[in-house]
């Protein structure tokens, strides 16, 4: 098995799956504490394919960062600058866009299929993608 750490799980989690097992058959695990599987998300990180599994609630930007992935973000994740522009690629119905948001995008002239990473709070499994991932 091959086990990647989990992101503000309290008692500590993983992502587990079969050394050889295609990624998209990772499952989520928490251990020792059981929790119903609603409380973990796992987002996978495309082109790299890398994946970690977060609670519910964790910012995007804060799950790039645990998967060591570079994430750009000069207003230090304040919804300022619109660095941490990403594509939702999979699971965006469950995460919609608050007007905050809207209105960086429109600063920055951030277009209209892209997300900022330090807005979008994880509510599901999500596949996304951004240049260096």
């Amino acid at each position: 098995m091959t086990r990647i750490p989990a992101v503000g799980i309290p008692g500590g989690g993983y992502l587990e799956t079969a050394r050889d097992a295609a990624p998209e058959t990772a499952v989520c695990r928490a251990r020792p504490l059981a929790y119903d599987a609603d409380v973990l998300m796992e987002i996978r990180f495309q082109p790299s394919g890398r994946t970690v599994c977060v609670a519910r609630g964790t910012t995007l930007l804060e799950a790039a960062r645990a998967a060591g992935l570079p994430a750009a973000r000069a207003c230090g994740g304040d919804l300022l600058c619109g660095r941490c522009a990403c594509r939702l690629l999979r699971g965006a119905e469950r995460h919609g866009e608050s007007a905050d948001e809207t209105r960086t995008k429109a600063r920055n002239r951030i277009g209209t299929d892209r997300r900022l990473s330090c807005a979008v709070r994880i509510e599901g499994d999500l596949e996304v993608t951004a240049p260096g991932w």
